[in-house]
């Protein structure tokens, strides 16, 4: 009988853990691209070599699709939504290890955030916002060229 109340108990608390961390996430984008800086201001950098990083929320899952590298997966454990939904956290998993994402809205009125992972801070909006950003493309005709360079991160 211990058992049995002891996995109600426990399915019980998963489930409602699972429906808050959905509703949760139900309430910000689920795709978001990278922005980069210059001297004029934020742009979406479509690069020579490789893709536009993007973060993607799907299905309980957080996708980091890199410039290059192959993309990362990770089960979303946990997520938080602080100060008034300015800023959430999410914790998340795959077999690799685990990883603590943080976002935090910086410019609500242009949609820019700054998502912290790792060692890595990403200035990043909405996909369905990139259009309200210069588009920066380096097509590559013939060979490699250089990179654009860009100013470092200021949050």
């Amino acid at each position: 009988m211990d058992k049995i109340l002891t996995m109600a108990l426990v399915l019980f608390t998963l489930t409602s853990f699972a429906q808050t961390t959905r509703n949760g996430l139900d309430k910000i984008p689920k795709k978001w691209i990278l922005l980069e800086k210059d001297s004029i201001g934020y742009l979406v950098y479509d690069p020579c070599n490789g893709d536009t990083p993007m973060i993607v929320i799907d299905n309980n899952y957080v996708t980091i699709y890199w410039q290059i590298d192959a993309p990362s997966k990770y089960a979303i454990m946990k997520f938080t939504s602080q100060s008034g939904n300015k800023k959430f956290l999410i914790d998340a998993s795959n077999e690799s290890g685990s990883i603590a994402f943080s976002v935090v809205i910086k410019d609500g009125k242009q949609k820019i955030n700054l998502w912290t992972f790792q060692d890595i801070k990403w200035v990043m909006t909405p996909f369905d916002n990139r259009n309200n950003f210069r588009q920066v493309n380096n097509p590559c005709p013939a060979e490699m060229k250089s990179e654009k360079e860009f100013l470092p991160v200021e949050f």
